[in-house]
């Protein structure tokens, strides 16, 4: 009974806290980071508000709509840098506008064939027109998901 009253008790009840304390403050392990970058293909577009929309087909992947794209000519390109950190996406938006007269909102598809299945925390941001979106995506077969882009 006297060991429970003991300085040693103590210190050794004060590890066992601290080894507690510091395993459950251990960041997650994220596993390695894949960057990609996709290309789009570019259309016009049905609607001026900018958009997102995600689907996830039954092949696998995903596939991304980007709706009311401004700033575009007949020469100008727009891509995808992807950025897959554990369960964190960033996508980063790359626009390149190219040389000529300006070409109405366009909308552009993409497609990402190399996304697991799983649960994600997705950041899309357009750094040239300050638009971003965050949303969590379960990516399942069949599901369809849209996000209005803002400021």
């Amino acid at each position: 009974m006297s060991f429970f009253h003991s300085v040693e008790f103590y210190i050794i009840l004060a590890v066992i806290a601290a080894a507690i304390v510091a395993f459950s403050a251990r960041p997650s392990a994220r596993g390695p980071v894949e960057e990609y970058l996709v290309a789009g293909d570019l259309s016009d577009s049905p609607t001026d508000t900018p958009k997102i929309e995600v689907y996830c087909p039954d092949s696998g992947g995903i596939e991304l709509w980007r709706y009311g794209v401004d700033g575009l000519t007949d020469t100008g390109a727009l891509s995808l840098a992807i950025t897959k950190k554990g369960n964190d996406l960033m996508i980063e938006e790359r626009l390149t506008p190219g040389r000529g007269a300006l070409l109405p909102p366009q909308q552009a598809y993409f497609r990402v064939k190399y996304m697991p299945p799983g649960r994600y925390h997705v950041r899309y941001n357009s750094q040239r027109t300050g638009l971003f979106a965050a949303f969590p995506l379960h990516i399942t077969p069949g599901l369809r998901t849209s996000r209005e882009l803002g400021r």
